[in-house]
């Protein structure tokens, strides 16, 4: 054995030879290849060579992503992909961002923003923590998007989280912070003496902030843990993420912590691959606005109120002007309401990959997704809708469930014969989602001691028939199947296609329940001709034109069938009467045409 070479490689590593010295034990470290890495891009159903892509797909690699304080994975890629806007809309910690794709590209469909998939599963910039994301590609295009129909009109976001690679026994990475933030610019607004020179009968003696009055200057923190080894046959990599977020508005704070666990076995010379994940993610934010969710009502009154006016009578208790349309005391709005949103995910997925012979791949994956959200929020009898409004003690609680599955199979063909290169793609995929939610609203509370969201059943509201209680269920599922075909020439002319078969329960019914979404790209990298050899300005020139069909599902269901539900109003003892309705939507297509 002494003095033959062996060879190690990887994928994502660089190939290493080594020769033999002796019988004894010997230890390779593999070293990342990250030009090899920045070479493939993530698309639809796979992977594909940089060089080869047709269509617009942008990728964007760890050592890119934003650096510093990011709450989410969206941030990671703030301004990095051109026609891709992502915005805080809001001082909220819990705040999801806001994304947009060459901006709306749908009207009143069940989805506005593009499709996110997690390692190929739907979900969301909060699923992941943002330190557990090694790359994100984003499909911008019709021709990218179509194999995914109507989730994919919006454009696509695929999201590849961190994966064991080598085979060290055990690696640990830590990664924390500790950040602030600050307002960097307040409305030019009249201070106290401004106001009262300008409108002197207003002049209630008072120097009062109200901006300061509602800030804060917050701490937040995050740790991230990650345990990751195996062997050659065996990976594994196992993802703790803790985060404990204030907002500047007082009262905004936010824990989250998630945790995901993946394995891989390989089995029967590589020719198997087994995969199993588990991802659970559990958050708690404060809530001191109606509905759940903070909405900058208290922010906005605070640019809005006298600033000589005080924040408290001499007595203590709140200075308000009962007599003004919608003109409240910020401070007594984030005080006198209490609230949270607790939220609980909890994500299997289970893979299997299977190489028949070399150049063919069978892969069937299945996820099973259960998320649960509980929110209560209530008022005191010392805040102005019970002092101006009469709700006293207004409260509301509730809750809700949805469980989404995912089955998806495909199988891929790759060959090369001379300078042709091909590969051929077929699946089939099936996705459904049950939701169902209950709520109540009440009021009338003696005190706020026994009553409040806590204990909302011995509100009056509720006995005098003035409460609101409702509850809802929808079940909906989406059949495709797809196809797709890539062909490259001499590595300069290429062209690749695709086509998706698609029908949505909402449009159960109609006429048009299943749409078909074709799409084309051809590519011609100038650099690969002969004329071009010669020349140092290009280091790889690309042509490339596109062609490409999305749609747009409704947001409720049987909108094509007619229903039978109750009238306005029922008496005791009656018989109820019903209202007969049959709208015929149709499954609408969106053309878009993109070359560069």
């Amino acid at each position: 054995m002494e003095g033959k070479q062996l060879q190690v490689s990887y994928i994502g590593y660089i190939t290493q030879t080594v020769t033999l010295k002796s019988t004894e034990e010997l230890t390779i470290k593999m070293i990342e290849d990250s030009q090899n890495l920045d070479e493939v891009v993530v698309i639809g159903y796979g992977t594909q060579r940089k060089g080869d892509v047709t269509s617009s797909v942008a990728s964007v690699k760890s050592e890119n992503f934003v650096k510093g304080a990011v709450k989410d994975v969206g941030q990671l890629i703030q301004g990095k992909v051109a026609g891709l806007a992502i915005t805080n809309p809001s001082g909220d910690p819990t705040g999801n961002t806001q994304i947009r794709l060459r901006g709306t590209s749908t009207i009143g469909g069940a989805n506005t923003a593009p499709l996110i998939l997690i390692d190929g599963i739907p979900g969301d910039f909060n699923t992941v923590a943002p330190e557990d994301v090694e790359s994100i590609d984003v499909l911008k295009d019709g021709s990218a998007a179509a194999i995914y129909g109507t989730r994919g009109t919006n454009g696509v976001i695929l999201i590849t989280t961190k994966q064991a690679r080598g085979s060290e026994i055990l690696r640990v990475d830590y990664s924390g912070y500790i950040s602030t933030s600050h307002i960097s610019k307040k409305h030019d607004m009249l201070n106290a003496s401004e106001f009262a020179q300008l409108y002197p009968d207003y002049d209630q003696g008072y120097d009062t902030d109200w901006v300061d009055e509602i800030t804060r200057t917050p701490v937040s923190h995050v740790h991230n843990l990650s345990l990751s080894g195996g062997t050659s046959r065996a990976n594994y990599i196992a993802n703790v993420n803790y985060a404990s977020r204030q907002g500047i508005m007082k009262r905004s704070n936010f824990e989250n912590f998630r945790a995901r666990i993946e394995v891989t076995q390989r089995l029967f010379d590589d020719k198997v691959r087994l995969r199993f994940g588990l991802l659970g993610r559990s958050d708690w934010r404060e809530s001191t606005v109606s509905g759940g969710s903070f909405r900058g009502v208290a922010y906005s009154q605070a640019t809005r109120r006298n600033p000589t006016e005080p924040v408290r009578n001499e007595d203590g208790s709140w200075y308000e002007n009962l007599s003004k349309f919608e003109y409240e005391n910020p401070v007594a709005l984030l005080t006198e309401a209490d609230g949270d949103v607790k939220n609980t995910q909890l994500r299997y997925n289970a893979g299997i990959t299977y190489n028949p012979i070399r150049d063919l791949t069978l892969q069937a994956n299945y996820s099973y997704n259960r998320f649960v959200m509980n929110r209560g929020y209530s008022e005191t009898l010392n805040h102005i809708s019970a002092r101006r409004d009469g709700y006293k003690g207004w409260s509301s609680v509730g809750s809700s469930i949805s469980v989404e599955k995912l089955l998806e199979l495909t199988a891929q063909y790759d060959a090369s014969i001379g300078r042709n290169k091909f590969t051929i793609l077929g699946g089939y995929s099936y996705n459904e989602n049950n939701y169902e939610n209950i709520w109540v609203d009440n009021w009338g509370f003696q005190d706020d001691y026994f009553g409040g969201w806590h204990n909302i059943g011995i509100g009056s509201a509720l006995k005098d028939g003035k409460a609101n209680v409702g509850s809802s269920k929808s079940l909906t599922n989406l059949i495709g199947f797809f196809g797709r075909a890539t062909y490259s020439y001499d590595n300069k002319y290429l062209l690749m296609a695709a086509l998706r078969y698609e029908g949505a329960s909402q449009l159960w019914g109609t006429d048009n329940a299943w749409g078909l979404f074709p799409s084309v790209s051809l590519g011609w990298r100038i650099t690969q001709e002969k004329f071009m050899q010669d020349q140092n300005i290009f280091d790889d020139l690309k042509l490339r034109v596109g062609y490409g069909v999305t749609g747009s599902q409704p947001r409720a269901s049987f909108l094509g069938v007619a229903m039978l539900r109750y009238g306005s109003s029922t008496d005791s003892g009656s018989r109820p009467s019903f209202r007969h309705q049959t709208p015929t939507p149709t499954l609408s297509g969106k053309r878009r045409k993109s070359s560069t």
